[in-house]
């Protein structure tokens, strides 16, 4: 019994941490970098982010910018790709997108207006090769999974029961990683917009301090939209894995910020200073 006890928790913990390590690629290169140019990161960072993103999201990192950029140029109108405020607004709107983040998603990649509108984000060689063939990005993430645990099965279990045991524990942890991802997503997206009242400073957006602790950093939403070039997410006391991250690169010299990012540290920082988003201890508790 004591083996199999132990490939479930070596399911879950391969699950949760694939998807971290996904998420780290999104919260860095995707949205800090890529969509709002606030750090500028080595083409060697780049491009692990990029095969890390293939493998394990499938998505093509020019469309997920194009989608995110559109969402700050249309915030919480009509025109927005996930706001819960098409769909009711407050909670129920919320919930809505919460569930149907990821095909919400997929149809605002579809819009040409989106590839017209931001002509820097466009597809490479190594796109048209590779990362434009979602597909085999995950056959590739999902076959990487299952031989690791294949492997760990044989030694835990042992025999050719393990390896089939295996194979079926990195199927469970890509299932839990791709539903973790998705609904991380449509948390942030659907009740990060999920206030009823705008405000002057970040709009419907809301900060979420315990889905921050789950998708290093990205749950402060409003400070986000308050600052979006800023790097940092977080303020004061508000945990954000993802600058951790980033400060890490830096003192690496594997990223620096750029003028766009340090304009958006002032800002965000100019906001706390003027109490636009309260002061961060307030913040951390509501």
């Amino acid at each position: 019994m004591f083996p199999f006890l132990a490939m479930g928790l070596a399911t879950v913990l391969v699950g949760v941490a694939v998807t971290q390590l996904a998420m780290f690629a999104t919260t860095v290169y995707l949205h800090r970098f890529l969509a709002h140019g606030g750090i500028e990161l080595r083409p060697e960072v780049r491009a692990a982010s990029r095969i890390v993103i293939w493998v394990t999201t499938a998505m093509k990192p020019r469309q997920w910018a194009q989608v995110h950029r559109y969402h700050h140029a249309a915030e919480d109108t009509t025109d927005d790709p996930h706001s819960p405020r098409n769909f009711g607004g407050g909670r129920p709107g919320a919930w809505h997108v919460f569930w149907r983040n990821g095909p919400l998603y997929t149809h605002s990649t579809r819009d040409p207006r989106l590839a017209e509108k931001y002509r820097d984000l466009v597809a490479d060689r190594w796109d048209h090769w590779f990362f434009d063939r979602g597909e085999l990005g995950v056959v590739v993430g999902v076959s990487v999974a299952c031989a690791t645990m294949a492997v760990l099965g044989h030694w835990i279990v042992g025999g050719w029961l393990g390896v089939v045991v295996g194979v079926a524990a990195g199927l469970l942890a890509s299932g839990l990683h791709a539903s973790y991802y998705l609904l991380a997503g449509g948390a942030i997206n659907g009740f990060g917009h999920a206030s009823t009242v705008a405000r002057r400073v970040g709009g419907y957006a809301m900060n979420m301090p315990v889905i921050a602790w789950f998708t290093v950093g990205e749950g402060w939403h409003r400070n986000h939209h308050g600052a979006e070039n800023s790097p940092r997410f977080g303020w004061g006391r508000q945990v954000d894995l993802g600058w951790i991250a980033i400060r890490g690169l830096c003192h690496l010299r594997l990223a620096r910020l750029t003028t766009r990012g340090e304009a958006g540290l002032r800002r965000l920082q100019g906001l706390y200073a003027g109490h636009a988003l309260t002061t961060p201890e307030h913040l951390a508790k509501s």
